[in-house]
This record gives structure tokens, C-alpha cells and sequence, in this order.
């Protein structure tokens, strides 16, 4: 018997040890599929993709056993890729409103600032003014004063 044949051989007896519930290396309530054969049968992953009459043979057993797993596949991932979209469309739409409002939250803010500045500058220029006024009235309370002493 070649390595061939006797890998083959493996991988039928752990098909049909998985098919009968009697497994030795994997749980019995593990999906079938070509990994769980492999790993029954004490296999590298890969290996029974070497041999397509039996992937075939597993996928029609997968099939026989859960009809709906192609239908339902392909369907719930086209589904789900619409609830992705969708989503994805929602939180654009979220974050494009969110930057609408801080944009003119950002606005409101620097014309309060530019308000706030510009009264500082006011009362910076009123507060020299003042200033000014009362160099002038101490200059003028001091000079009588210096006059008649």
C-alpha cells in the first residue's frame, strides 16, 4: 500500500468514525468538515485537499446533514453586508451632523472671543485715557501747591 493509499485510507476511516459519533481526537458534536477529518485522522491541515473526491464527498455529507448551510450562507452574508452598509451609512451621516454642529459651535465660540478682545482692547485704551486725565490733575494739583511754597 503507498503513502498515497494510506493517507486516504486515514481520512475515510476518520470520515466514518466523525459520521458515526465515535470520534477519537474531536468532539462528536464538531461541525463536519474537511479540518475536522484531518484532525481525526491525526493529519497535517491540508492534507485532504490533496484527495477532491473526498472533499467533495464531505461537503455533500455537510449538505445532506444541514441543507440550508449554502442558501443560508450566502444569504446571511449578504445580509449582513447591508447591515454593514447601513450602518456604516448611519454612523456617516452621525459624524457628518456632529461635525455641522461643532463647526458652528467653533464659530460661536471665536466671535466670543473676538467680542471679548475687542471690549478688552476698549477698556485697555479707556483705562490709558484715564490714566492720562489723572497724570494732568495730579500735574495741575501739584503746581499751586509749588507756587506758593
Amino acid at each position: 500500500m503507498s503513502k498515497r493509499e494510506h493517507t486516504l485510507l486515514s481520512l475515510e476511516e476518520a470520515l466514518a468514525r466523525i459520521l458515526s459519533g465515535d470520534t477519537r481526537r474531536v468532539p462528536p458534536d464538531r461541525k463536519l468538515s474537511a479540518r475536522a477529518v484531518e484532525t481525526e485522522a491525526g493529519l497535517s491541515n491540508g492534507s485532504a485537499y490533496y484527495y477532491p473526491e473526498l472533499i467533495e464527498r464531505i461537503s455533500i455529507l455537510r449538505h445532506k446533514s444541514n441543507p440550508s448551510v449554502a442558501t443560508r450562507g450566502s444569504v446571511s452574508r449578504t445580509e449582513k453586508w447591508k447591515e454593514k452598509a447601513l450602518e456604516a451609512e448611519r454612523l456617516k451621516s452621525k459624524f457628518r451632523d456632529e461635525c455641522i454642529e461643532l463647526k458652528q459651535l467653533n464659530a460661536q465660540i471665536a466671535a466670543d472671543q473676538y467680542r471679548q478682545m475687542s471690549a478688552l482692547q476698549e477698556a485697555i485704551q479707556k483705562i490709558s485715557e484715564l490714566e492720562k486725565i489723572i497724570e494732568k490733575l495730579n500735574a495741575e494739583l501739584s503746581e499751586p501747591r509749588r507756587g506758593k511754597n
